[in-house]
């Protein structure tokens, strides 16, 4: 069913023609360019944070199970035990034949620190491994979104461990470019207007 809200994200730059006329690059390919490395990289932000107001709905905004209180209490570092807690925390109905598409989600911080619990307090070798840059934990990825505009304090508190199948995403409308050279203003400046705009749904289906 197609019952998601569609939400609209766009981009705009003047660009003026002198500049265009004498610069030797292609310099429409360029910006359209950075600008769907930008769409890709407010997708990811969207996945993960995405408030569902004005904006897709994010994991971490779909009604997840908190499971409460890490296991070495409020504020404590992380533990064995709070990766477990959240492994388990999706029933096994929804683990099983489905192991690759279940992941856990967190900061690049939030992954230094798992990473870092050590075999005991005189043994300084990693309980996960010392294979960091695998982003592997209890034999499943560990995803790190793109969200610069999150603020970092909460991004670095969180950790969700979810199965990506149940993550729907919409797309009404990819990256479109139009350029507008109409108007007083751009007239007499000798600009043109480049706008791009997408439009995306999104949200989780079973949280």
């Amino acid at each position: 069913a197609f019952d998601n809200t569609i939400y609209t994200a766009v981009g705009a730059m003047e660009l003026g023609y002198d500049f265009e006329d004498d610069t030797p690059n292609n310099i429409g390919a360029l910006v359209t360019a950075a600008y769907g490395e930008k769409a890709l990289e407010w997708l990811d932000e969207q996945l993960a944070w995405g408030d569902g107001t004005n904006e897709p709905q994010g994991i971490f905004n779909a009604g997840m199970t908190a499971l409460g209180s890490p296991a070495g209490g409020a504020g404590a570092a992380p533990q064995v035990d709070d990766y477990e807690a959240l492994l388990f925390g999706i029933g096994k109905a929804y683990r099983k034949n489905q192991s690759a598409r279940c992941v856990f989600v967190g900061s690049d911080t939030t992954y230094k620190r798992a990473r870092g619990i050590q075999v005991g307090a005189s043994d300084e070798r990693r309980v996960f491994g010392m294979d960091e840059e695998s982003y592997m934990i209890l034999g499943h990825s560990f995803r790190v979104p793109t969200c610069p505009t999150i603020g970092t304090t909460a991004m670095n508190q969180n950790v969700a461990f979810v199965n990506m199948s149940y993550y729907r995403l919409y797309r009404r409308l990819g990256l479109t470019m139009r350029i507008e050279t109409g108007g007083k203003e751009l007239a007499l400046k000798n600009l043109m207007l480049m706008v791009l705009r997408m439009r995306w749904g999104g949200k989780m289906e079973l949280t």
